[in-house]
């Protein structure tokens, strides 16, 4: 059962932005920086961890974590040996994104068997 509640604007503070020194434009999540990049652990990846929007959040969560943690920014995705379905694969990515820009962090894709070359290109991958 979800509740529902209001709060005053007075009562609100400002949210503090760990990274602030990049604009939307600095971000390229096409060419990213692999030298200062975290390869995730592919075994997260599959259709039980990707079911649902808490699991995948968890997974996105656990990326953000690590990156965050090891001081890095780029994140890596080796999609070779990964059998998720497309529909699932392509709502992570798009759920990871927005998080990863959060941060300044890129994103790359290697051996891709999942996603399509327009979906990649749509999302700036």
């Amino acid at each position: 059962m979800a509740r529902y509640g209001y709060v005053k604007t007075k009562n609100l503070t400002e949210i503090e932005t760990k990274r602030s020194d990049f604009t939307e434009s600095d971000i390229s999540l096409g060419k990213v920086n692999l030298e200062n990049a975290i390869e995730f652990n592919n075994e997260k990846l599959n259709s039980e961890t990707l079911h649902n929007f808490d699991s995948r959040k968890a997974v996105v969560d656990e990326i953000i974590l690590n990156i965050l943690k090891d001081d890095k920014f780029t994140v890596v995705l080796d999609l070779g040996a990964v059998s998720v379905p497309k529909d699932k694969m392509e709502r992570f990515i798009i759920e990871l994104i927005p998080r990863l820009k959060e941060i300044g962090a890129g994103l790359e894709i290697k051996n891709n068997n999942i996603l399509s070359s327009d979906f990649l290109s749509k999302n700036g991958i």
